[in-house]
């Protein structure tokens, strides 16, 4: 009788006109779920769910009620877990929300309860005041009829140690020398982390306290850091400022920052775990496929890393709330003005409806809602493209999927919008 009284308590059907059928329930996660929703992952992704699921458990940031259950006579039949996140635009942040572990078991699929789980979801993540979802997604067309837009595809490139190492040619290390990292050296980790996730678009803000869940649940097998001095220092400081870190996960570099202007701390750190490979004898080396990073042009083939579905797979991404976006945008577009020497503009956008204007000036800035005679007419997709800067304006409004009032519109969208460099880690990923 206590059971049927706590699930009538944190039922979500009994709240919502929900139509599912008959004997299914729709509940907010709690503790109590704990072992039926890690046997139902095991049973649905495989025997490596159970550690990932207990490690999800263990996130700074996770609460029981995170996850969505839909139980049938007692029992898990769907399930879906939201994370909240804060989203790295350049100098500024937007509060998001991650999705993961989306599931139905077999004989309930084609009975719209993963649609349910996914509409519920949206509604909870907007009363936590996120304004965009990212999930990633081996099937991105099931996302894509919901209105998601794919954002960046998951791959990797490989190549013999050997032949990147004859690419790379002499690496001068000069003072710097390579070690593994110490745990007692998060702090540092959160500082390369995020400078190098400000010189781009899409990366999840990392604390102290992610990376030490992450370390302590195996997440990747090695990280090394470049340091100044030799690699075993007696007798000088504790700690030795880090330069740059670079993270393996079985055969692949799955990410890796360094201090702005030291791209020869990148070489430095690349030679190292090439050489590490070459002396195991290693055949096969892979590295994250991202625009822009220079360490990617000395693998020479593409190809997805196998064994791991998890590895592959494209990135959605969908608005939540319109006017939340576009007010939550504004320090960013502030700051984009601010480099481009426009300070102070004015921008009026009207996305579907919902109209406003970026009112962007030297000391403060602010969305006010009303109509502007110089504005945008897009859709909540082509903002989502335009923000986290899939496209640039550019691009949007030659092929007419953005439409500017006038030139100022256009010329202002084009300086405040440019298509932006991704920068999105497998080591954020819940199913990685």
């Amino acid at each position: 009788m206590r059971k049927a009284r706590s699930n009538a308590a944190r039922s979500l059907s009994q709240q919502r006109a929900i139509d599912l059928p008959q004997g299914c329930q729709l509940l907010a996660g709690s503790t109590a779920d704990h072992p039926a929703v890690e046997e139902f992952l095991a049973q649905i992704f495989g025997a490596s769910a159970r550690e990932a699921c207990r490690a999800a458990l263990e996130d700074p940031s996770y609460e029981p009620n995170d996850r969505l259950l839909i139980q049938h006579d007692g029992h898990t039949v769907g399930h879906v877990l939201l994370s909240p996140r804060e989203l790295i635009c350049g100098s500024g942040t937007l509060p998001a929300s991650h999705v993961s572990w989306l599931a139905t078991l077999p004989e309930f699929r084609q009975k719209g309860l993963a649609t349910c789980l996914l509409e519920v979801a949206r509604e909870e993540m907007v009363a936590r005041r996120s304004v965009i979802a990212t999930a990633w997604c081996q099937q991105p067309g099931y996302l894509a009829h919901r209105g998601w837009i794919p954002w960046l595809h998951r791959q990797f490139r490989y190549d013999d140690p050997r032949l990147v190492v004859a690419r790379m040619g002499e690496v001068d290390a000069g003072e710097l020398s390579v070690r593994y990292w110490r745990r007692s050296e998060a702090a540092a980790l959160v500082q390369l982390h995020l400078g190098r996730a400000q010189q781009s678009w899409g990366a999840f803000v990392r604390s102290e306290a992610m990376w030490q869940w992450s370390t302590a649940h195996e997440r990747f097998d090695r990280i090394y850091v470049a340091v100044n001095g030799p690699e075993r220092r007696r007798g000088g400081p504790e700690f030795e400022p880090l330069l740059g870190y670079l993270v393996v996960r079985g055969d692949a570099i799955v990410e890796h920052a360094w201090e702005v202007g030291r791209e020869d701390v990148a070489r430095v750190l690349l030679w190292r775990v090439c050489h590490d490979a070459i002396e195991r004898n290693t055949l096969r080396l892979g590295i994250l496929d991202q625009p822009g990073d220079p360490l990617v042009p000395y693998f020479a083939s593409v190809g997805q890393q196998t064994g791991n579905r998890a590895n592959g797979g494209t990135l959605m991404a969908t608005v939540l709330d319109v006017p939340g976006l576009l007010r939550a945008l504004t320090p960013i577009l502030q700051q984009t003005a601010r480099d481009a020497g426009l300070l102070p503009c004015q921008l009026g956008v009207d996305v579907a409806g919902v109209r406003g204007c970026w009112a962007l000036e030297r000391r403060r800035s602010r969305f006010v809602d009303g109509r502007s005679r110089t504005y945008l007419a897009l859709e909540p997709s082509e903002l989502l493209n335009l923000a986290l800067g899939i496209f640039s304006a550019t691009q949007r409004l030659e092929q007419k999927h953005v439409r500017a009032s006038n030139r100022t519109a256009a010329r202002l969208a084009e300086a405040l919008f440019p298509a932006r460099p991704a920068w999105i880690s497998p080591v954020d990923d819940l199913m990685y």
